[in-house]
């Protein structure tokens, strides 16, 4: 393909192309762009940027170190208003409905997140409860993911604990537990819940997930 420098030097006309005459390098002060299709793709400069498909900056490598990106995968999605019952041991799936935030393609159906790509995802599950039963100890509790309904059971299993401490009245139990998720794209994620509250009772309890594609 013949090489030519006779362009306008703009995004449209780049000074230096093949046949394709919008694709190829505009030179400007202290900065070059490559160009195709008649848009900017990555311009270096004392940054180097990267645009989408219609030119918007998706990722920015900064002459200190610093990398950003403009449109990672990343979500918050919630469902209130779940219930657990029983006594010690006892286990619940919990689901995630509302989506609070939302970026890069997460979707949900039946209670369960679906992730937009593959790769590794850091994940925190939360949960949060008014316990209201008599005995307010409960002396175990975790959460933990389920992939495709299948639970993921290693080291990362936290444990937690909430006791009355003296309290006659009813108290509010929140925590997190993160866990590294490998996933493929299309997983559907939702959590189950186990505890050990020392006598049966009903709560009804709040989940939501964080989760950050790291890539």
């Amino acid at each position: 393909m013949p090489i030519k420098i006779n362009g306008t030097n703009t995004t449209a006309q780049p000074s230096i192309t093949g046949t394709d005459t919008d694709t190829g390098l505009v030179y400007g002060t202290d900065e070059v762009k490559i160009v195709t299709g008649g848009t900017d793709r990555v311009v270096t400069g004392t940054d180097i940027v990267f645009k989408n498909a219609s030119g918007t900056e998706r990722m920015r490598l900064a002459s200190d170190g610093v990398i950003s990106t403009t449109n990672h995968a990343e979500c918050l999605i919630v469902k209130g208003d779940q219930s657990i019952s029983g006594g010690d041991a006892t286990t619940t799936v919990c689901g995630f409905d509302t989506f609070v935030y939302n970026r890069g393609g997460f979707t949900n159906s039946s209670d369960k997140l679906i992730v937009p790509k593959t790769g590794f995802y850091r994940c925190t599950f939360g949960y949060e409860a008014q316990i209201t039963a008599s005995a307010y100890g409960i002396r175990a509790m975790k959460i933990v993911p389920r992939i495709n309904s299948t639970d993921y059971v290693n080291w990362q299993n936290y444990w937690n604990s909430v006791t009355n401490g003296g309290v006659t009245s009813n108290i509010h139990f929140n925590f997190e537990s993160t866990y590294y998720l490998n996933l493929t794209a299309n997983d559907q994620i939702d959590a189950f819940i186990q505890w050990y509250p020392g006598s049966d009772r009903t709560e009804t309890f709040h989940s939501r997930i964080q989760m950050f594609y790291i890539g």
